[in-house]
């Protein structure tokens, strides 16, 4: 049975990742402190810059370079998404798969949100009104 270590040090990531490896959990619970660990670091960090920089935008079309820009992260993620369950269906994890197919639904579904919000920044046209 391999030498099994609680969690690496930033140093054995570092070395883990120059051979194209990486730490993963093998338990729901350590998966789950990693999990909310970030999102608390990412709310804490990220969520105050956010607000901020939303706060300074001044009309409907000055929300649009933002949306652009999150529908094209959120297509990256599904792009990574599709061949992770891809990988799994090939390799006959296919719970794995069938929950990535379900992320999929889900990123699909939000750029097609985003796309939505995007549109409705473009000014509307005014109709010309009909003279007599």
């Amino acid at each position: 049975m391999p030498n099994r270590i609680s969690k690496p040090n930033p140093i054995s990531k570092f070395f883990l990742s120059l051979i194209g490896k990486a730490w993963a959990h093998d338990s729901r619970q350590g998966l789950n402190q990693e999990l909310d660990k970030h999102a608390a670091r990412m709310n804490d960090e990220t969520w105050a810059k956010y607000i901020a920089g939303a706060g300074r935008l001044d009309s409907a079309l000055a929300f649009q370079p933002g949306l652009v820009t999150e529908h094209i992260n959120i297509h990256d993620s599904l792009l990574y998404t599709r061949a992770l369950m891809c990988a799994a269906f090939d390799k006959g994890y296919h719970q794995l798969g069938e929950e990535l197919a379900r992320a999929d639904d889900a990123l699909t579904a939000a750029m097609q949100y985003l796309a939505d919000a995007a549109d409705a920044t473009i000014p509307a046209t005014e109709a010309p009104t009909a003279s007599r």
